[in-house]
């Protein structure tokens, strides 16, 4: 997000989106030598219209108790 890298128990989006739930369930193309969205910080899912501060916010909803 932005140019900081979140690095975001995956469970918490599972959970709670249906897109990312989609998108973190899609089967790997073994015959792609393209690395899967999210699979590494190399790698990481790009959320171009969301500034770093606004998923902060989101992510401390997940994660203050």
């Amino acid at each position: 997000v932005e140019s900081t890298l979140f690095r975001v128990h995956r469970h918490f989006f599972v959970r709670e989106s249906a897109v990312f739930r989609d998108m973190m369930t899609l089967p790997i193309d073994a015959t792609s030598s393209k690395e899967q969205e999210g699979s590494s910080d190399d790698y990481p899912i790009r959320l171009p219209q969301v500034s770093a501060d606004a998923f902060a916010d989101l992510l401390w909803v997940f994660y203050e108790p």
